[in-house]
């Protein structure tokens, strides 16, 4: 999601969240019943968009520019790469699930929950995988090329910016894509 989008959401959610009584029981319900409705949708975006990946199984590679400058570029395909991404977008996703849901139960904490209901299923909708596999985007578009730019569990929340890291440049001068 573009940065000034996600700071928008933030500041929305950080100014309904002064407005509304979130300690109170009947809104304790709500906001639960919200969290598990959120997490249930990011689970099946996830899910459908495995069952697409596996569909295509788009065995065409490209090159994946390492992040050390000391180590070589590997050749992979599209399939194993947005596999070995959905699965590190899952990781991260269920991580963060359950240290909300750890600082909500046992903290009572009920802001965390609030801003993972609102802004989850937007970063979901805002991956790449997503506008690729589920919208039919191309992905050979220079926002959608692969390798993705890195995420870090502060940006699935919003906090972090996503950084693309640029390649070295090549031997002899040459444009890479």
């Amino acid at each position: 999601m573009a940065p000034k989008n996600q700071m928008m959401i933030m500041m929305g959610s950080v100014f309904a969240m002064s407005k509304l009584d979130l300690e109170s029981p009947m809104a304790t319900q709500m906001l639960r019943m919200g969290f598990l409705l959120s997490c249930m949708y990011c689970l099946v975006a996830y899910w459908w968009a495995y069952t697409i990946i596996e569909m295509k199984r788009d065995r065409a590679t490209f090159e994946a520019v390492p992040e050390s400058q000391n180590r070589e570029a590997v050749y992979m395909t599209k399939y194993d790469y947005d596999m070995k991404r959905l699965s590190e977008m899952v990781q991260s996703y269920l991580m963060w699930i359950g240290m909300c849901a750890l600082m909500h139960f046992k903290m009572g904490a009920a802001r965390p929950v609030f801003l993972t209901l609102m802004l989850n299923p937007t970063n979901v909708v805002e991956s790449s995988i997503w506008k690729i596999h589920l919208l039919g985007f191309d992905d050979e578009a220079e926002d959608l090329a692969r390798p993705w730019p890195q995420e870090s569990l502060m940006s699935n929340m919003g906090l972090g910016m996503q950084v693309k890291r640029k390649a070295p440049p090549r031997e002899g001068g040459g444009a890479r894509r």
